[in-house]
């Protein structure tokens, strides 16, 4: 039952382009076929996860139903005990054979504590997303519940099923190379980028700390010294031919910044054409996982969700601590820790 004043979902509010949740923050879901490939690649080649081309990165939210979890170790109607015994078959056939251990070791050294799992059951059953995959194949319908509840992040899907990508909820088998290497750009754009500025934000460190040693040791104001440093760099460059020498060793570096920024929006582009069709959802369920999943690993206070709620609604009343309470103990995608603080899904080591 609603509390009076307290709606089941909250006003919509303006959102930027969501091409902002696709940088350093993305939002991945991974569903059992993505995660299966990409363990045989990485024990069949020896490759790198960001080689692979797909997530989980670290620098990516990665989620899954925990029905992924359960497939990967329960047996199926081949008669394999789980998708190991399954895996190890295929790398027989392709005559590279490697034993089922292999596999589930390396799932569980470079996947399984970085992916969150997320139980949906019994959540947006009713939703038309959901229903348009059910109707394909059931088994791939919590992953739709999975996207639904994280459609305020922009998730992007990963995931070959036909009943995912039909939907237009995951990218379809001609976009999902591209999606996985514009990944892959955006995270190499980024880490370029981020580089350059820590040699920049370096460089005016080590001319600070200078020239406040410079003053310490002559007993002068700290202001002096570095007025020296502009007055010799403007002396330095009022000469065109050394204007333009120290111009022309910058356009390399110039143009090196230009292409990765062309890069990044490119990039951007794709990962946004990618996005999960799913509309934002305004339930207090969604809302709720939209600031744990903002979280990482950690836990909130009923409180706490409060205060960070009521920061993206501004004016509209925040929804009480009782009723906070009781949607995270009501829905099985929250998880209860110790003294009473909440986060989403599970983690798990390996």
């Amino acid at each position: 039952m609603t509390e009076p004043g307290i709606p089941n979902q909250l006003p919509a509010i303006p959102r930027l382009s969501h091409s902002i949740y696709l940088g350093s923050t993305r939002t991945v879901i991974l569903d059992t076929d993505h995660l299966l490939n990409q363990v045989k690649e990485g024990v069949r080649t020896g490759a790198s996860l960001f080689l692979l081309g797909g997530p989980p990165l670290r620098r990516d939210r990665c989620f899954a139903s925990s029905h992924v979890l359960q497939e990967l170790y329960q047996p199926d109607e081949y008669g394999h005990r789980h998708k190991w015994d399954k895996l190890a078959e295929q790398s027989k056939n392709e005559q590279w054979p490697r034993q089922p251990e292999a596999f589930e070791r390396f799932f569980q050294a470079n996947f399984l504590s970085d992916i969150t799992f997320v139980d949906v059951s019994g959540m947006f059953e009713e939703e038309p997303s959901v229903q348009q995959v059910r109707k394909i194949d059931p088994s791939d319908a919590p992953t739709a519940q999975l996207a639904v509840l994280l459609s305020r992040l922009h998730p992007i899907i990963y995931a070959r099923d036909h009943s995912l990508w039909k939907p237009r909820l995951a990218p379809p088998p001609a976009q999902f190379l591209a999606v996985l290497t514009a990944g892959r750009d955006l995270d190499l754009s980024e880490s370029t980028m981020n580089g350059m500025s820590y040699v920049g934000a370096a460089i005016v460190v080590v001319v600070d700390g200078a020239t406040n040693r410079a003053a310490a040791l002559l007993q002068i104001p700290r202001w002096v010294p570095k007025l020296a440093v502009v007055g010799g760099a403007a002396w330095y460059f009022i000469g065109k031919e050394r204007r333009d020498k120290v111009m022309n060793a910058l356009k390399p570096v110039g143009k090196f910044l230009l292409q990765q920024a062309e890069l990044a929006s490119r990039a951007i582009e794709v990962l946004s054409a990618a996005v999960a069709n799913v509309p934002e959802d305004e339930r207090l369920e969604c809302r709720f996982a939209e600031v744990l999943a903002e979280c990482g690993d950690e836990r909130l206070l009923a409180r706490e969700i409060q205060e960070r709620i009521g920061l993206r609604i501004g004016s509209s009343p925040a929804p009480t601590i009782k009723k906070i309470r009781e949607v995270v103990t009501s829905s099985p995608c929250f998880v209860e820790g110790p003294r009473y603080r909440y986060r989403l899904g599970r983690n798990y080591s390996s």
